[in-house]
């Protein structure tokens, strides 16, 4: 999973994703919530999760108000050119 883990950090960082803990080896990764997507205001991790479901099809799961957790559990090289789709359509930013 430490190979997993690192390609899809890579990825997601690639997009303006911002990692809220850097795990060493586990099936899921939590990142801060961007304050923009889709070229709107973000306000809480519900709204962003809701956003990305509806607009992408990329699921997560939402903690706190400031908070996404996304699995690494299914290959994420062979699903990176959709995780890859999602985040350009939405455009995040921490601005």
């Amino acid at each position: 999973y430490r190979a997993r883990l690192r390609f899809f950090i890579d990825l997601m960082t690639g997009h303006g994703m911002q990692i809220a803990v850097q795990p060493d080896a586990a099936f899921f990764t939590l990142w801060k919530v961007p304050t923009r997507a889709f070229g709107i205001s973000i306000t809480s991790a519900e709204q962003f999760n809701f956003l990305m479901i509806e607009r992408t099809g990329l699921i997560g799961v939402h903690f706190d108000p400031q908070y996404i957790r996304y699995a690494v559990c299914a290959d994420v090289e062979a699903l990176s050119s959709e995780i890859d789709d999602a985040f350009k359509q939405a455009e995040v930013s921490y601005e």
